[in-house]
């Protein structure tokens, strides 16, 4: 096992996950890598699809609308927030089957779960 930064223990429920965060690799380090975890195209896509659909859909059809525009852009703002740390979530508890899926992608974290 490689040494690891810094430890930390979530529990949840029954189910202890002990998070180790590696020496990165110094072409892991760079942003490209941090974009391609929280996949940020699918995060513009959302973005831009509640974004069309509040100004060329609700306005379109005469919608009274509930938010000023600054309320609306604060909410895909938290919308985009949500969904970047759902993937990023997803990338660490999907880790044992991407090892054996795709063993060339260097992975962020180590997680060893315990039962108590």
């Amino acid at each position: 096992m490689s040494q690891c930064i810094s430890f930390n223990t979530i529990k949840i429920k029954k189910i202890s996950v002990k998070l180790c965060v590696k020496n990165l690799k110094p072409e892991t380090k760079n942003k490209h890598e941090i974009l391609k975890i929280i996949r940020f195209q699918n995060l513009l896509m959302l973005a831009f699809m509640q974004l069309v659909f509040r100004y060329l859909f609700l306005e379109q059809s005469y919608v009274d609308l509930a938010l000023t525009d600054f309320n609306y852009i604060l909410l895909v703002i938290a919308t985009v927030c949500i969904a970047a740390g759902g993937y990023v979530i997803n990338n660490i508890m999907d880790q044992d089957t991407d090892e054996i899926a795709k063993p060339h992608i260097g992975l962020f974290f180590s997680t060893t779960k315990r039962t108590s």
